[in-house]
């Protein structure tokens, strides 16, 4: 026996579950409504060049009925009032809020900006530790020149000193030999009396006094004068000293620059340029494909795709351009200036050496003097004892006339022997002075030009300190910028965490009426519903067909009904 089976839903059930559709539309309507409003009131108005007022938009938004009321494709005109519009407050939540990013804070743009600052703040303390630098070097450098001036003063005045000082011992030799005529006159004629020739005798020996003491008074000067010379060449070395602290003149570093320098950077910059070309083709390509793909080749949108990933390319090109070039252009002045440094350095040192050397002599010299002095005293003292000598030769003389004949005979071979080793011994004496002056000359030389050296070298050393006070304030400035990026970074996170929990915040109140329109939909569909059934037919079953039927029927109804609705 066939059955037919009717449900019938309670009309109150039914009644709230459509009110609720009602509803959910019109919220619906009303979220999409205030977006409309929000983003019109930014716009401008063709027809008059300004914003769109909200009488504006109300005849804008509103849309004329169509159809015939009660008959089926009726639509009822929508009219807006102005005022409702402008009730439409333009902070209102009806969309669902937009992600925000936390700027950077203070602490962040002083980090940034004190690190931009920092770039090449070494660059003073590098200047100035070059230049004390190349002052110590000046340094070294002059007294080189010193000590080598010095030594060939020195060695020129050792040659003058020995001539000066043979000289000597020629004038007192033959100062001495001048003696022998006036004895042996005297001798002669005391052997013909006593008291005549005694007293002759006294004469010969204050004579031979005086002319001793004269030829030591000529010695003594002469020696003076070495001495002086000595003393003389030792300040002209310590003078020659004056210009050791010139100062690396940098200007010449250019004549050690690399020649290859300039090809170097063209085929840096070319291979970066080639990078860039094939990343830009490449970039264009998929911009090109996913535009092809989308249907939007050659619009606006393309356009805009290609520059957003082309600029990128070619902003990292310049920044990668600027990079390579200072690198490269700063590791070749580095070189020259190596080059020239060691070059300077190396010139100086021979001149320090030279410094030093003319500096020994130079104190040699002052050594010498102190010598002379000593010298021309030991003369002094030996004539005063051959003066006493021929005193008492000349007593002897008036005693014994006829023994004084032998005697003087002996003293006069006596005497020229003396006068002889005299001689000898002064032209020895001299010679040795005027050595031992230059050697003293060299000696003070030396230590002037060690000391300009080590002068030199602690200028050096300051200069290495200078340049490094630029590494430290670098490396101080780091410090302060990681302190400040660290605590901008935890300000940021923080303010990051205040905008995303307003943005949650906002979302919820955004979501508030779907979630509460839900949960109602979902109480709807939970309460059971009170049907009635009639059933008829015979005992038949029903056909595949009657049962397709059937659903096809039930689906009319369902469509029929949501159409009513307003769902379709």
């Amino acid at each position: 026996m066939a059955q037919i089976q009717t449900q019938y839903n309670n009309p109150d059930i039914e009644a709230y579950r459509l009110g609720l559709l009602s509803d959910t539309q019109g919220l619906i309507r009303n979220q999409q409504l205030g977006r409309q409003v929000q983003g019109l009131r930014g716009q401008v108005n063709p027809a008059t060049g300004l914003s769109y007022t909200d009488a504006e938009i109300a005849q804008l938004l509103s849309t004329p009925g169509s159809g015939t009321e009660g008959e089926e494709g009726y639509v009822a005109p929508t009219n807006y009032d102005p005022a409702y519009i402008s009730s439409i407050s333009q902070d209102a939540v009806f969309q669902p809020p937009a992600f925000k990013v936390a700027g950077l804070n203070v602490n962040q743009t002083d980090a940034i900006d004190l690190a931009a600052r920092g770039v090449g703040s070494y660059k003073p303390y590098i200047q100035a530790g070059t230049s004390t630098l190349g002052q110590g070097i000046g340094t070294v450098g002059t007294g080189v020149e010193a000590a080598q001036a010095g030594t060939n003063f020195a060695l020129s005045g050792l040659q003058n000193a020995s001539n000066m000082g043979q000289s000597v011992a020629d004038t007192t030799s033959a100062n001495a030999r001048a003696l022998k005529a006036p004895l042996q006159a005297s001798l002669a004629s005391s052997t013909q009396g006593g008291l005549t020739a005694a007293q002759q005798g006294q004469f010969g020996a204050n004579l031979a006094a005086d002319l001793a003491r004269a030829s030591t008074f000529r010695a003594q000067n002469q020696l003076a004068d070495a001495a002086n010379f000595g003393l003389g060449t030792a300040k002209s070395g310590i003078a020659q000293l004056a210009g050791a602290s010139a100062e690396f003149d940098p200007t010449g570093i250019g004549a050690y620059n690399n020649p290859y320098q300039d090809a170097v950077v063209a085929a840096t910059l070319a291979d970066l340029e080639r990078v860039a070309a094939r990343r830009q083709q490449a970039a264009e390509d998929e911009v090109a494909r996913q535009a092809v793909s989308a249907g939007a080749f050659g619009s606006s949108g393309y356009e805009r795709a290609l520059d957003r990933s082309i600029n990128p390319i070619q902003e990292e090109l310049d920044r990668n351009t600027a990079s390579a070039i200072a690198q490269l252009r700063s590791q070749g002045y580095e070189s020259s200036a190596q080059r020239a440094m060691s070059a300077f350095e190396a010139a100086r040192n021979r001149q320090l050496q030279t410094a030093q050397t003319t500096g020994q002599l130079g104190q040699a010299g002052a050594a010498t003097s102190a010598n002379a002095a000593q010298a021309g005293g030991q003369l002094g003292l030996g004539a005063e004892q051959l003066a006493q000598g021929s005193a008492l030769q000349g007593a002897k003389l008036g005693l014994d006339a006829n023994q004084m004949a032998a005697a003087n005979a002996q003293a006069l071979a006596t005497t020229g022997l003396n006068i002889e080793q005299l001689a000898a011994q002064t032209g020895m004496n001299a010679a040795n002075l005027a050595g031992d002056m230059a050697n003293r000359a060299g000696v003070l030389s030396q230590g002037l030009g060690s000391l300009m050296t080590t002068a030199g070298q602690a200028q050096g050393q300051l200069g290495i300190q200078q340049a490094g006070m630029g590494e430290l304030e670098q490396s101080l400035r780091r410090n302060d910028i990681s302190d400040l990026l660290t605590t901008g970074g935890i300000q940021q996170t923080n303010e990051q965490a205040v905008l995303d929990a307003q943005r949650m915040t906002d979302q919820q109140s955004y979501q508030l009426p779907f979630q509460e329109t839900g949960f109602l939909g979902d109480i709807y569909a939970g309460v059971p519903t009170s049907a009635s059934t009639v059933t008829s037919g015979s005992t038949s079953s029903a056909s595949p067909f009657m049962q397709a039927a059937t659903l096809g029927i039930g689906g009319l109804s369902a469509a029929a009904g949501a159409s009513r609705a307003g769902l379709f």
